[in-house]
C-alpha cells in the first residue's frame, strides 16, 4: 500500500492508471517482498541470463539428439510460422498480449546479425529461434527475441534441447551471456530456460495507480 501511494504520488501530475517497474531477484526474493504483497501489482516479465561458455559446456539435455538447428537462407518459412502463432494464440488466449509474432523484417535483421534459426526435430520444422547481440541493463552479448516451438512438438520436454542446441550455435565471446523475458504464466518456457542454466535475475512489475 505505501509503495502504491509513493509512486502514485510522484507521478500524480501525468495521472497514469498504471506504472511499469523493475525490481532485481527471482518472484519469490525477499528483495520483491514490497511487490508481492501489494494486491495493485502484478508482475509482467521475468528477464533470464546465462554465461554462454557455461551454456556451451553444460551436459546435453534428454532428447537432443533429435534436435537440428540450421541458419536459413531467407524468410520463406514465414507462412508456416504465422499459421502456428494463430493456433498457440487460439489455444492460449490469454498469452496473446504478450507472447507476440516477429514481422518478417525483424526475422530478416536477426538473420543478418547472425542470430536466426530454424529448429528441427527429425528432419521436420519443428520451431523458430531467433537473438540478437546487443546490450541491455548491463547484460551483453545475445538477446532472444524469439523462442518458438510449433504446437505438436510442444509438452514433449524438447524446449531445453533446441535452446540449448540453439545457444552452442552463437559466439562465446568473452563475459557474453544469453538472456531475454519470458512471461511468468508461460511456465513451460520459464522451466525450460532453468533447466539449461539461465538464472531469474528479476523482472518488470505493473503497479496500477488507479
Amino acid at each position: 500500500k505505501e509503495l502504491r501511494t509513493e509512486v502514485a504520488r510522484a507521478f500524480a501530475d501525468a495521472q497514469p492508471e498504471r506504472i511499469r517497474l523493475y525490481a532485481h531477484g527471482e518472484m519469490d526474493d525477499p528483495s520483491t517482498r514490497a511487490f508481492r504483497d501489494c494486491s495493485e501489482a502484478l508482475p509482467y516479465k521475468r528477464y533470464l541470463a546465462g554465461r554462454l561458455i557455461d551454456l556451451h559446456h553444460r551436459e546435453a539435455p534428454a532428447n537432443s539428439d533429435a534436435i537440428r538447428v540450421r541458419t536459413p537462407d531467407d524468410c520463406s518459412f514465414y507462412p508456416e510460422y504465422e499459421e502456428h502463432y494463430e493456433a498457440f494464440w487460439k489455444a492460449r488466449p490469454d498469452l496473446k498480449p504478450f507472447v507476440r509474432i516477429e514481422s518478417r523484417d525483424d526475422l530478416e535483421r536477426y538473420r543478418a546479425a547472425g542470430g536466426l534459426r530454424l529448429v528441427e526435430v527429425d528432419g521436420a520444422l519443428a520451431g523458430v529461434f531467433a537473438a540478437l547481440p546487443q546490450t541491455s541493463r548491463g547484460l551483453r552479448g545475445w538477446c532472444m527475441h524469439e523462442r518458438m516451438l510449433f504446437g505438436e512438438f510442444r509438452g514433449r520436454r524438447l524446449g531445453a534441447a533446441a535452446l540449448w542446441r540453439f545457444a552452442r550455435t552463437l559466439p562465446a565471446e568473452q563475459g557474453a551471456v544469453l538472456y531475454g523475458t519470458i512471461v511468468p504464466d508461460n511456465q513451460p518456457s520459464l522451466r525450460s530456460a532453468k533447466k539449461l542454466g539461465r538464472l531469474d535475475i528479476g523482472g518488470t512489475w505493473w503497479l496500477m495507480t488507479g
